[in-house]
């Protein structure tokens, strides 16, 4: 792969904060082994775009990085906001990443990058015109249209079933929102995955105590799942809800009794 740089993009970098150039200089590397590894890439241009490092190849749509003086404890990385690209992030990563509406990939100075799922990002921006028909843009880990990404156990005792959980399978937990709600996480590491939550009985949908898991289903389009739901012998418990940054949420009863949620993420819910 050749690579076609404008010195000016050095020039623009060397004035930022250290760490904020540590950081850029990292994911401009991360971009560049990325590239490398793709075949169709011949050429990749690196330029200033709006006075930002900025990325193209001809298979690809735009990718730029920044610091900003009112943000400064972060970088970002932006795609274009019109693509597929940023809804299709969320969808394969949850919350694990932080977003900025459907722009940016939000990345904090202190903590350590996520290579993996960056890599996975970057390589979908760099072939977007190739891939931009496929389901997922070709990822794929992912064969199911709509994937279990979430669940939650109730709990009459969460200290307790914390406990036996971070004891049994070694997970963390985060405290988020009230006392008795935890969010589990695969372990104490910035980029371990979130994967569900420790939850009161109380925020069930329905009055039965449950024995098992509430799982979460990440959907599309939230009132097309609803419409189906109703139209197949289900039952909604909880009509469509906002989540305030995560996405919308309903909840619902299937032909066998069973409590699932769907949720359509949405970094924009209110």
């Amino acid at each position: 792969m050749k690579l076609k740089s404008n010195p000016q993009v050095d020039q623009t970098i060397i004035k930022y904060p250290k760490k904020a150039q540590d950081k850029l200089d990292e994911i401009r590397n991360l971009i560049l082994s990325t590239a490398e590894e793709i075949e169709e890439i011949a050429v990749l241009e690196e330029t200033l775009k709006w006075g930002e490092p900025s990325y193209l190849s001809k298979i690809g749509s735009t990718l730029r990085m920044d610091w900003k003086a009112k943000n400064p404890e972060q970088v970002a990385i932006y795609f274009k906001c019109t693509s597929k690209l940023v809804p299709t992030f969320r969808s394969i990563f949850g919350d694990s990443l932080q977003y900025e509406n459907n722009r940016a990939i939000l990345l904090d100075l202190e903590k350590e990058l996520p290579l993996e799922k960056l890599k996975t990002c970057i390589s979908m921006a760099l072939r977007y015109h190739k891939i931009k028909n496929l389901e997922l843009l070709g990822y794929q880990n992912h064969k199911m249209k709509h994937k279990l990404t979430h669940f939650a156990i109730h709990t009459d005792d969460i200290q307790r079933a914390k406990s036996f959980y971070k004891s049994v399978f070694d997970w963390a937990f985060n405290t988020y929102g009230p006392d008795d709600f935890l969010q589990i996480k695969t372990g104490d590491s910035e980029n371990d995955e979130l994967i569900g939550a420790l939850q009161s009985r109380k925020y069930s949908a329905i009055k039965e105590n449950i024995n098992g898991l509430e799982g979460t289903i990440g959907v599309e389009n939230i009132d097309e799942i609803i419409e189906k739901v109703d139209s197949n012998g289900g039952k909604i418990v909880l009509p469509k809800t906002s989540i305030p940054h995560v996405g919308w949420i309903c909840k619902f009863l299937d032909t066998e009794g069973n409590l699932l949620c769907a949720m359509q993420y949405d970094a924009n819910a209110q």
